[in-house]
């Protein structure tokens, strides 16, 4: 059965009660999705560069039941040279987030490298004011 959110109440329809803020973080999923909506199933995700791309990620405490993050952050980086592409910027809060990263922002940072890895970082802080980070690792191919 799917689980719904009463935004008003901040409290899961599920086995799983919890309060908003209320549980220590305890870890997060990150996985790209394809076009379809689906998560890859390799072990590292890539998209051709100037193409826009889009993450899940979900939010849960230590008895891993949903956790609705205090604040969240995420941001993009060249991995190589370490060039920030998009500094930490805000997300909503919710149990799940969906992460767009635009064309623009999947551009080379690079002009001789056919290809790059690139890093997504989200900033996840949990009720206790406690901060933590999920990466994942993506490649960025040049355009033939």
């Amino acid at each position: 059965m799917p689980t719904t959110i009463d935004t008003t109440a901040e409290t899961v329809d599920s086995d799983d009660e919890f309060i908003s803020g209320a549980s220590q973080f305890g870890y997060a999923t990150l996985i790209a999705l394809n076009p379809s909506g689906l998560g890859f199933l390799t072990p590292r995700a890539a998209f051709l560069s100037d193409s826009a791309s889009a993450f899940l990620c979900s939010y849960f405490d230590v008895n891993g039941a949903p956790l609705m993050p205090a604040a969240l952050q995420y941001e993009i980086n060249d991995l190589l040279s370490g060039e920030q592409i998009l500094g930490p910027t805000d997300l909503q809060l919710a149990v799940n987030s969906n992460i767009v990263i635009t064309a623009a922002q999947n551009a080379m940072v690079s002009l001789s490298r056919s290809c790059e890895t690139h890093a997504l970082t989200v900033l996840i802080t949990d009720g206790e004011n406690q901060p933590y980070r999920r990466r994942v690792l993506f490649e960025i191919v040049r355009s033939p």
